[in-house]
Parts: C-alpha cells; sequence; structure tokens
C-alpha cells in the first residue's frame, strides 16, 4: 500500500474513465494535470501517450513522487495557486475526478483557461450523482459517504449531465466530445438489490432519466470564442474507442462488488430451493388429505348401499 488515497494501479481497460482520457489527450501534447497524485496517470501519458506532462498536486507527498515522471510539479491548492501566463501554454489540461472535490470549479476553470493555446481544450473525468444506485439510496432515506466512489467524502460538488454543460458554458467552453463509464447499480459500491423495490418503478426511473447506468462523464471541453458565453450546441459525440454501455468497475470495489452480487444470488437461490421444497411438501400433505376425505367419501356411500 503506498498510503495515498488515489493512487494504485490505473485501470485502461476499453472504456474505463483512464482509457476514455487518453484517448480524448491524444498523442505528443503539451499537458498540464491537474491533481496529478502520485503521478500514475502521468507516467501512462508518458510512456503509452508520448505527452510533456506539467503536473499540479496539493499533497506534498504526492508532488514528490510525481516529480519523478513529470518535468515539472507544482505543489499547492489548484483554487489558490498564482497561474501565471508563462506557465503555459498547454495544449490539453485534465481533471480527472478533480472538479466534484473543488469548492469553485467555475472560477477554477475560468483560471486555467489562458493558459491554453490556440486549439487547446480541457479533459475531465466527473462522477455522476444521479446514478440509480444513489437515487435509490435517497429513496431509502440514505447519504452515506464512503471513502471512495460516488459519495467519496471528500466531494465538496455533485454534478448531473446538464450541470457538467453549464458548469463548462458558464466558464468559458464548449463540450464537444461525451463519453461517460456505464456500470449496473448492482455492481457499484452500493452493491444495489434492485428486487428491494417494486419493479414499477424501477422501470420508472429508467424511463425518466437516460444516465440512470451512468457512473462518470467523460468529456472534453474547448475553449469558446468569448468568456462565459452560452452559445453554441452541445456536442454529443462519443468517445472513440470507448464503447458507453460496456459495465465497467474502476479497479477498488470490482471483486467486493461481483463476490457481493454472487452471493446474494446464491442466496436467492437458496431462499427459493427452500420454498419449492416447502410448498412441494404442502402439496403432498394437501394430495393426501384429498386422498384421506375420498376414502371416507367412498366408505359413506357404500354404507348407504351406493
Amino acid at each position: 500500500m503506498s498510503g495515498f488515497k488515489y493512487d494504485g494501479t490505473i485501470d485502461l481497460r476499453p472504456g474505463s474513465a483512464a482509457a476514455q482520457v487518453l484517448v480524448l489527450v491524444g498523442k505528443n501534447k503539451e499537458v498540464l494535470e491537474v491533481g496529478c497524485a502520485t503521478g500514475y496517470m502521468s507516467r501512462v501519458l508518458v510512456e503509452r501517450n508520448g505527452c510533456r506532462v506539467t503536473g499540479i498536486e496539493l499533497d506534498p507527498r504526492g508532488a514528490e513522487k510525481a516529480a519523478a515522471v513529470c518535468r515539472r510539479v507544482i505543489c499547492g491548492d489548484i483554487e489558490s495557486l498564482d497561474l501565471p501566463p508563462e506557465l503555459g501554454p498547454f495544449e490539453v489540461i485534465i481533471f480527472g475526478d478533480v472538479l466534484e472535490h473543488l469548492r469553485r470549479p467555475e472560477e477554477t476553470l475560468r483560471r486555467v483557461r489562458p493558459l491554453l493555446g490556440e486549439g487547446g481544450y480541457v479533459v475531465a473525468s466527473i462522477p455522476n450523482i444521479t446514478h440509480l444506485s444513489v437515487v435509490l439510496e435517497l429513496i431509502r432515506g440514505k447519504f452515506n459517504y464512503r471513502k471512495l466512489g460516488l459519495l467519496d467524502d471528500t466531494h465538496l460538488r455533485f454534478f448531473c449531465r446538464q450541470t457538467v454543460d453549464r458548469l463548462f458554458r458558464n466558464a468559458g467552453y464548449i463540450i464537444t466530445r461525451w463519453g461517460r463509464v456505464a456500470i449496473p447499480p448492482e455492481l457499484t459500491e452500493f452493491q444495489t438489490d434492485l428486487e428491494l423495490f417494486p419493479e414499477e418503478l424501477i422501470d420508472y426511473l429508467k424511463k425518466q432519466n437516460p444516465d440512470y447506468e451512468t457512473y462518470q462523464f467523460v468529456v472534453r471541453a474547448d475553449k469558446n470564442g468569448e468568456q462565459g458565453s452560452a452559445g453554441g450546441q452541445e456536442g454529443e459525440s462519443e468517445v472513440a474507442g470507448a464503447p458507453p454501455e460496456e459495465a465497467l468497475l474502476s479497479g477498488q470495489w470490482h471483486n467486493e462488488a461481483v463476490a457481493g452480487l454472487v452471493e446474494r444470488l446464491r442466496q436467492r437461490e437458496r431462499v427459493k430451493d427452500r420454498e419449492v421444497t416447502r410448498l412441494k411438501k404442502a402439496l403432498l400433505e394437501k394430495e393426501r388429505e384429498i386422498a384421506r376425505l375420498q376414502r371416507m367419501v367412498a366408505e359413506l356411500n357404500k354404507g348407504d348401499g351406493y
């Protein structure tokens, strides 16, 4: 264990958030990674994509480790750091699961905008608070923070598709590429048991929210013509090579979630087996009772001379 909350082996399976970010960033780019942690993503950007990466990291221990792979690491809070234009220009600025941790994400996006060169853009992954697993938790009267995931205990902001779009528009960007990581509620950290809820309710919630399985949004946002402009049309294209419907987990709770789902299915099977056995026994007893009554009727009929 590294001792860092956001560290570990990066998930590069097709459709994962990291894989989609790599596709959107592209090759041989001048990159600023905000919240680079220990540099685990920066390393992949350098080694696989041939990028030159500058990192910004709040934790001094993480910044020290990231310095081994980044060309430069600035240690500090992105919301209060001095960001002189000469720090750039960058072709891409990455916010990988960072914006939800900020007090003023819109202001931060505005502040980094001058660091982007001509044709520059932001790539961001952002959790979706309207995932069905969270909605069903709320229906049960629960909103419990966790160490990781959609209700990470360090999240300060929560986003749906509309508020992600509004965030970037208000900050002077236009989203030109939409991707997503899709995970069924049963396979999230909540391990949601859909059988606890009426089928009609689940169907209704799914119809009302096309993003009911969207765990994370992964977007590319280009600089708009005028900062803060609300003009333009929302880009709807998906990330090439990143199938949006593929159900993927982001690692930490994968085995636990799958094992939990399998065990619940096994428990249901055992309950059903017991119920079938009980019903068979009850049926046999009824058949025996019917046979006994039929014999009694036959004896009575015989005694009456029928």
